[in-house]
């Protein structure tokens, strides 16, 4: 999405411009695939403005075929939905669990801060909501997640995605109140036909100048020119790349070995993506849960025809499944995909295997950026280094961090607006 919003910006610039595309069609992760009347995307992908002005861009580029949504989320624990945030819908849950949440939290605000801010993952959960709310939620759902210690992970970067409250909302919470509209997800769009690929395809028709299923396989960065994959070797004076910053530094040529080295030190979480077609029409009314209990293998479900019946053919449903790639490789080989199966049929989304009418896996190798002390060491350098030479980096992977559709969307206009400046 980055690339496209600065090709956008480039062409209503009328600057000179190319942008090439490593699949047949445009929009990275942002896709839609359709199989047996289903209409699937990679994964729940949702547009959550916080700025008027991109709301009304997209709105515009869109012909307003847009619909907006109240979020209906849950966490599934002890065999209950529990409302969206957890924090802040205590009530919701068993009362010896509630009560806990509840106490920790409170003597959490009540204890003096006279150490310093936490940096890690797991100090800061702890200290913003209490050992009891880390405990039954945040703590076993970002472990499933991450795959990797919580201690290791670096806070900055990751919080402002965490609803804060305030204590009177905690307690009405914990008293049976509700708090829906907290977070930046609480308000989000999805098209009113067709799936989240909508958005790259109308960003694209205004594009005059676009070269698909060409891969990026060097980057002579002395001399500025970009080689594909079929061997086209095409100069540039500026070169703004959204790929994954590892696949960048790799393609350099000459390497640059503290760069190179830097750069293979830098993590992420992969996860699969089951889409899955249902014979069975309201299968949930939520648009997604969080699974964080050890028992489930995947660790959020969402419903696409909860987004529009549209997504399905009449009478049935859709479902996307996330499965984080680490619990995948430890089954070594067993039927993965069966077992997460089973656990939607445990959960009860599910009344048996046979109403499955299509399983449809894909793989994200590059899902979510893990956040550890060594990429807050090493990430500058790596940027500043490529900008040195002209290349600037954007979008979620490009500058490997965590953000929303609408930062990319905003970072692609903003590098391009830079660059030319």
């Amino acid at each position: 999405m980055a690339g496209l919003s600065a090709g956008w910006m480039l062409e209503r610039l009328r600057l000179p411009y190319l942008l090439v595309e490593s699949e047949e069609t445009v929009g990275g992760l942002c896709r839609s695939l359709r199989r047996g009347g289903y209409l699937f995307d990679y994964s729940g992908h949702l547009l959550c403005f916080q700025k008027d002005e991109i709301r009304l861009w997209i709105q515009e580029i869109c012909q307003d075929q847009w619909r907006a949504f109240e979020r209906r989320a849950a966490i599934y624990i002890e065999e209950k939905l529990v409302p969206f945030p957890f924090q802040a819908h205590l009530g919701a849950l068993p009362e010896p669990i509630m009560r806990e949440c509840l106490g920790e939290a409170v003597l959490t605000r009540l204890e003096p801060m006279t150490d310093p801010a936490p940096h890690s993952w797991k100090d800061w959960i702890q200290r913003k909501f209490g050992r009891g709310i880390a405990k039954h939620f945040f703590f076993p759902y970002h472990a499933k997640l991450w795959g990797t210690p919580l201690e290791d992970l670096w806070a900055r970067g990751l919080e402002w995605s965490v609803p804060s409250l305030s204590l009177k909302e905690l307690v009405d919470g914990a008293l049976g109140g509700t708090n829906p509209r907290m977070g930046y997800n609480a308000l989000f769009y999805y098209p009113s036909q067709g799936g989240i690929e909508t958005l790259p395809k109308a960003l694209a028709q205004g594009l005059s100048r676009i070269k698909t299923g060409c891969a990026l396989r060097e980057v002579r960065w002395r001399e500025k020119v970009a080689v594909l994959q079929n061997g086209e070797e095409i100069r540039y004076e500026r070169l703004l790349a959204s790929i994954p910053l590892p696949r960048l530094v790799e393609s350099l040529s000459p390497e640059v070995p503290p760069i190179r080295n830097a750069a293979q030190g830098l993590r992420c979480a992969d996860i699969w993506v089951i889409n899955i077609g249902v014979s069975r029409e309201g299968v949930s009314e939520h648009h997604w849960i969080y699974f964080p209990e050890g028992e489930y293998p995947f660790f959020r479900i969402g419903c696409y025809t909860a987004f529009g019946p549209h997504l399905a053919p009449k009478g049935c449903s859709s479902l996307y499944v996330e499965v984080p790639g680490h619990w995948i490789r430890s089954q070594r080989c067993r039927d993965w995909i069966g077992e997460c199966l089973d656990g939607l049929v445990r959960s009860g989304l599910l009344r048996g295997r046979d109403e499955v009418d299509c399983v449809e896996p894909i793989h994200i190798p590059f899902a979510y950026v893990i956040f550890d002390r060594y990429r807050h060491r090493v990430l500058n350098e790596i940027l500043l280094f490529l900008e040195a030479q002209g290349i600037h980096m954007m979008g979620r992977y490009g500058r490997w961090g965590y953000g929303t559709m609408e930062g990319a969307l905003c970072e692609g206009r903003q590098t391009a607006l830079r660059v030319v400046s």
